[in-house]
Parts: structure tokens; sequence; C-alpha cells
């Protein structure tokens, strides 16, 4: 199966063993709104067309509408090496591939320790809320910091990010995007053992 937008091929080309019971999921996102053309073309490994019985060409006109499209880019942390009894800084960088402005996007930024299950909030999130522009225009920054007294366990933690999160009576949150399901990134990082000073007793 080829399949074309606007005459435009879109890799890759797939190969179906079962095309009567197999559905393929075609995913992308454009980066500007109004008409498209989808073209899919069914072919036999040696390029006929008369393959199915029911035809191998399908065309279709939908309409793409205006909607931003936020995605966390990456997490960043300070320091690089967490170590335990030492604040964590988490920073998560943000952006918009969709055609239009989103307006008064707010993040989420939790944790999980090693060896736990329940999932904690970092708050302080700073800024509370931003305006961030379309198809990537500004990369936005959401900082909050997780104290020294929290970072009492070392091992693999788990950060994750999360913008424009559920909200109550939202399920997808507050801004209305072109992708739902994009907007979660997660980073597993090694936190080092606490530092310990040795004293030196004098006689």
């Amino acid at each position: 199966i080829k399949f074309y937008v606007d005459s435009n091929f879109r890799p890759p080309e797939r190969t179906l063993t079962d095309p009567e019971q197999h559905v393929e999921e075609f995913k992308f996102t454009f980066q500007e709104a109004g008409p498209r053309n989808f073209h899919f073309v069914a072919t036999d490994l040696a390029g006929n067309k008369e393959c199915f019985p029911a035809g191998c060409t399908s065309v279709q006109t939908i309409n793409v509408e205006d909607k931003p499209d936020l995605q966390v880019l990456k997490i960043l942390l300070i320091p690089e090496k967490p170590i335990g009894g030492k604040d964590l800084t988490v920073s998560a960088y943000v952006v918009n591939r969709g055609t239009v402005d989103a307006k008064n996007v707010r993040a989420k930024l939790e944790y999980i320790k090693p060896g736990d299950y329940d999932i904690t909030p970092i708050t302080g999130i700073s800024p509370d809320a931003v305006d961030i522009q379309r198809n990537g225009q500004t990369t936005p920054v959401f900082t909050g910091k997780i104290p020294a007294s929290a970072i009492d366990r070392e091992g693999k933690w788990v950060i994750a990010a999360t913008i424009d999160p559920v909200s109550t009576g939202k399920p997808n949150g507050d801004v209305i995007e072109a992708d739902e399901e994009n907007n979660l990134r997660t980073e597993t990082i090694d936190v080092k053992p606490k530092e310990v000073t040795a004293e030196t007793k004098k006689e």
C-alpha cells in the first residue's frame, strides 16, 4: 500500500500479508489547515493493480481544522546527575506543532521513587500558564523543584512532564488539540547516594 497526501508520497510503503483482514494506520501532523486529498494505491508485489476485486485505489478529501498540537520536547535536570539529599530542579521544554497558537497552557511535573507506585506532583511550577505560538516558533520552559528532603532514596526514579494535563470535567485538558495522545514525556534518572562527609576527631 502506498499512501499519498495531495499527490505527495508519504513513506514508508506498507506490505500486507492478508489485505482482506488487515487494518493499516497512517499517522502524521499537518502544519497548515485546509482541504487535503488522501490517496491510497494497493498493488501486488509485481505492481499490478488488479490484485483485489473490490478495487485498489481509494481517494478521499477531508478538511484539516486549525488546532494546536502541544508536545514536551525534552526534560532537563539541575544538577544533571542528581544526588540524594540535594535539591533537584526539573524543567520541561514544550512546543506547539499545530496550526494555531495555544492560549493559557499549563503543565504538570511529577515523579515516582524507586520501589513506589505512587506518583508525587512537583509543586510550585513556574510559570503557572503561558501562551505558545504555533509551528514551533517558541519553546517555553516549565520549571519545578524537588526539595532535598524528598530526594531520600537512591536508584532509578521516573520523571514525568505533561503539557495541558487533564482537569476536572476535561479528560483531554483545557486545550482542544489536533493530537491529544502526545502530551506526556517520561525520563528515567539515576539518583546517586547521598554524599557522606567524614569528620576527623581531634584528641
